[in-house]
């Protein structure tokens, strides 16, 4: 028996194909978007969001329906450098801060430039971690 890997899936439509990247728009929806009563209620949300893909030669073009696949293994990563860590700098950045410098208002401006600089850093780091986060495209 095969074990088969967990994967996050995505249905979109090709907008454009170049030599680099394919761009592929997806319809992101919130966690209430698949609610019966999503109609009536103004807490739904859709977005509509473009994500790029490098063209590996898959044979696709403009207006095609694609499905975009990632590992969940790789979705968690990301939610680890996009939310766990920021909320630890949080946590020790406030803790430290407060401690050594006994006031509030300072320990708090010095823990969000702390956060900032690290998302400074993900955003200098950016086509590194692209890399590593890479979304496939499966055709139908």
């Amino acid at each position: 028996m095969s074990h088969q890997s967990a994967k996050i899936e995505h249905v979109g439509v090709v907008e454009f194909v170049s030599a680099e990247t394919i761009c592929v728009s997806i319809v992101s929806t919130s966690a209430c978007g698949s609610c019966h009563a999503k109609g009536a209620c103004s807490m739904s949300e859709q977005t509509q969001k473009q994500i790029h893909i490098p063209n590996e030669g898959q044979l696709v073009s403009k207006g095609d329906t694609v499905n975009l696949v990632l590992e969940v293994s790789t979705g968690l990563k990301s939610v680890f450098f996009a939310y766990l860590i920021p909320v630890l700098i949080l946590i020790v950045g406030l803790w430290g801060y407060s401690t050594f410098l006994k006031s509030e208002g300072i320990s708090a401006l010095l823990t969000l430039a702390t956060i900032a600089s690290y998302y400074l850093l993900l955003y200098l780091f950016r086509k590194k971690l692209e890399r590593k986060f890479i979304m496939k495209i499966e055709t139908y």
